[in-house]
């Protein structure tokens, strides 16, 4: 009887991490944001996006990289700018911190905020090092 509890606790578990709900905006949003002009005023959104969104500090930001801190089991982000284009990449030591549906909505909806200047992103539950 033990065991059908447990079953059925993991099974809530694990099904409500792997479930995603992308948002209806995101869905013609693309891997990366390609800027119309210099990606001056872009730049500093992104900054103020991880500044709103991310639990561990900023440790690298100049005018091609903003990278906060990489912690055990939070996950960190690594924004990139090439030329017009700027790309955001997530790490984690924890393979479940980027298994909760968090992994390709957080991108998307930081293109979206770059696009529209509308923050939409809302971590799931079990969103480890993101706010």
């Amino acid at each position: 009887m033990k065991l059908r509890y447990l079953s059925v606790i993991l099974f809530l578990f694990f099904g409500g991490c792997s479930s995603k709900t992308i948002n209806p905006k995101l869905q013609d949003i693309g891997d990366h944001y390609s800027c119309k002009t210099d990606c001056k005023k872009e730049w500093e959104m992104a900054h103020v996006w991880v500044m709103n969104h991310a639990v561990t500090p900023v440790s690298v930001a100049n005018d091609t990289i903003i990278q906060t801190k990489v912690q055990p089991n939070i996950i960190s982000f690594g924004i990139n700018k090439v030329g017009n284009m700027i790309k955001m990449n997530m790490q984690s030591t924890n393979p479940f911190t980027l298994s909760t549906g968090t992994f390709d909505e957080v991108p998307k909806s930081f293109y979206y905020f770059l696009k529209t200047g509308e923050d939409i992103y809302k971590p799931p539950f079990l969103a480890t090092g993101i706010r």
